[in-house]
């Protein structure tokens, strides 16, 4: 069967949230191939393999990948379809029926709009994106065969490989379309939502492939974050530890 779209996602010790996303793919209309990298430790296959059966047209592998991109890069290399939209375990598909693919081609980038959530469901908001600070990734169609003429996401990168993916295929001259409705529901709590330096840092990259002066870069990735987690509150002994080990 041909497919209009793959969609990949992964998880980890994450079946109820498995769940939700692959029950909101299930309702699509259009042919879906979905691919799931499961990396779970804990015994929970009983209840992931039921989220897997609650679909059709899934690929499911068990493997224990040393990050987030690997796994999403081996979900990536599974797909058939021309396009490919990763969507995390808990986040949803919302609005993705077969016009979407009526224009696409195989040489640029498509990027929707998306809602965001608290991880109680509560709606906090929807977004549009013409000139993103970071690309909405839920709601991105790629086509497959710029994977295969650009590679990969880059391993080096723990926390913003993907981003970084796609400001080299911008630089590169690479199109990207931008449309005014959303396709996925973004719920927060992942690792985009945590206090970690190592982000900090793979932000400031960001920043600067982008044309963003040094100075602007370091006040966006690091001085602008940090100064919000600790106004929410993040203990002071933290952070004064880090500055001693790394500064």
């Amino acid at each position: 069967m041909n497919y209009q779209i793959s969609i990949v996602t992964i998880t980890k010790d994450n079946s109820e949230e498995l769940l939700r996303t692959l029950n909101s793919i299930s309702a699509l209309e259009c042919p879906v191939e979905i691919v799931i990298i499961d990396g779970s430790e804990r015994d929970n296959s009983k209840l992931v393999y039921n989220a897997v059966d609650s679909c059709h047209n899934v690929l499911y592998e068990r493997a224990k990948p040393e990050g987030i991109y690997q796994a999403q890069n081996k979900g990536i290399s599974m797909c058939s379809a021309n396009y490919i939209l990763v969507l995390n375990a808990g986040d949803t598909i919302i609005n993705l029926s077969s016009t979407v693919f009526s224009n696409l081609t195989s040489k640029a980038i498509y990027v929707f709009g998306q809602e965001v959530r608290t991880e109680t469901g509560q709606k906090l908001g929807e977004y549009y994106y013409k000139h993103p600070k970071m690309f909405p990734h839920q709601s991105i169609i790629v086509p497959r065969s710029l994977f295969e003429e650009y590679g990969f996401y880059p391993l080096k990168y723990r926390y913003n490989a993907e981003q970084i993916w796609l400001v080299t295929l911008k630089n590169a001259g690479v199109k990207f379309y931008f449309y005014n409705f959303s396709i996925s529901c973004f719920y927060l709590g992942g690792i985009s939502s945590t206090f970690n330096f190592g982000m900090f840092r793979e932000n400031y990259i960001y920043y600067r492939l982008q044309n963003v002066s040094v100075a602007n870069s370091i006040i966006i990735s690091y001085i602008k974050p940090v100064m919000r987690h600790l106004m929410s509150g993040i203990p002071r002994k933290y952070f004064l530890t880090y500055l001693k080990k790394n500064v």
